[in-house]
This record gives C-alpha cells, sequence and structure tokens, in this order.
C-alpha cells in the first residue's frame, strides 16, 4: 500500500513512499502564475499534494477557489491526506498549515459549496483559546483532517542541531501527537516545519506515525 501512494502521487519525489512532498499554493494563481498551475491540474496523473498558510494572506482566497473550481472543472476529487492509499483516480489534495484556526473556520462555507475536505496540520495547539478548539473539532466533524505540524513550528534541522534529536522529539513532536489523541483523533502524518527533513528525522518520526510531508527542496534526496 506505502508503495502504491508513492507511485499515485505526482509530487512524490522522493525515494520514500512514506515521505510525501507537496507545492506551495502561496503566491500562485494570479496571471501570469496560473496557466502553471491550471497545466498541472489538466495533466494530473495520480494524487497531487498542494499545501498553503493563512488563507487570505499568504494564500489567496481567489487562489484557493479558483484551485477548487479547476478541479470541479477537471474532475478531480479534493482528498484528504488520510484518503490518498484508497483512491486510484486523478486527485488532489490541499492541506493548510500552521495555526491560522479563525481562518480556517471562515472557510467551511466555500469547501461545502466545492464539497471539498482539507487536511489542515496544526502547530501551537497550547496556544489555542476554547473558541479554536471548538473550531477545530467542528472542522474535522465536517469531514476534514486535523494532523500534526509540531509545537512551536521551530526549524526541525537547527533546533536538532543545536538541542539533539531527543529534545526535538521530546519538546515538538511527541506533545503534538498527543494533544490530538487526547481530542479523540489518531494522527497518521506529520508535516515537517518549513518543510525541513533528513534521514534522521524520518527514522525518528515515522515510528511514530506512518507517513511525514516535506516541501521544496527537501522533498529530494
Amino acid at each position: 500500500m506505502r508503495l502504491l501512494v508513492c507511485l499515485l502521487l505526482a509530487g512524490c519525489v522522493t525515494e520514500d513512499p512514506q515521505v510525501l512532498c507537496s507545492e506551495a499554493l502561496d503566491g500562485a494563481g494570479k496571471d501570469p502564475t496560473w496557466w502553471r498551475l491550471d497545466d498541472q491540474l489538466a495533466h494530473v496523473h495520480g494524487v497531487k499534494l498542494f499545501h498553503g498558510h493563512v488563507p487570505g494572506v499568504q494564500l489567496k482566497i481567489e487562489t484557493l477557489e479558483r484551485v477548487l473550481q479547476a478541479a470541479k472543472d477537471y474532475q478531480l476529487p479534493v482528498i484528504r491526506y488520510d484518503q490518498i492509499a484508497d483512491t486510484h483516480r486523478p486527485a488532489i489534495a490541499i492541506a493548510i498549515d500552521d495555526n491560522a484556526i479563525d481562518d480556517w473556520y471562515a472557510l467551511r462555507p466555500l469547501l461545502a459549496q466545492y464539497d471539498a475536505h482539507l487536511t489542515f496540520f496544526v502547530s501551537r495547539w497550547y496556544q489555542q483559546g476554547p473558541q479554536q478548539i471548538d473550531e477545530l473539532m467542528q472542522l474535522a466533524a465536517d469531514g476534514n483532517e486535523l494532523e500534526p505540524h509540531t509545537v512551536n513550528h521551530m526549524k526541525p534541522l537547527t533546533y536538532v542541531a543545536d538541542h539533539g534529536l531527543d529534545a526535538w522529539l521530546a519538546d515538538e513532536v511527541d506533545p503534538s501527537i498527543q494533544v490530538m489523541r487526547d481530542h479523540g483523533l489518531e494522527p497518521q502524518f506529520f508535516a515537517y516545519p518549513f518543510g525541513e527533513r533528513n534521514d534522521e528525522l524520518d527514522a525518528a518520526v515515522l515510528a511514530r506515525v506512518p507517513y511525514v510531508r516535506a516541501t521544496g527542496s527537501h522533498c529530494k534526496r
């Protein structure tokens, strides 16, 4: 099944099928950049992964809506990460990272309009108030996916260099997984802050969850 995931992922460029790769939507979607994004959507052969950050800031709402409309036009379902392994047709998976919970929640009408479900990679869960926690759980109840993105969104390679791997796992990784379990969730994916990864980090994190997600140059071996 893990090999199948890698074969399906149009953006998977690592040799390890447990390491997924995503392309940023931040700052995209306007001419002259739209033609490239539209071309990608027109020629998806597996599951193409995209991600963005604060909706309305880095990830423009019009970009997200344009991607959702193109997916509809090209008959591409918009799926969660946890649906990738069972998807045997072209599709896209969109993730939004970090902790702009109120802005995520405001996307609910747009997502309902397109019958789209996203994966939200959450950092700084401990800073969220009761309202934001309720919003997160409502997003999950809507059919979206919540996954860990560390506690404080520190650069993994720098943190490990300064404090050691065990400290990074204890301070940043394990609590971000446990807080989700405490809320009745069972994480299957982990997104590296800034997309940073190496083989040492992969081995440690993949002992905790089945898959990790990298971005940019960190996708490459």
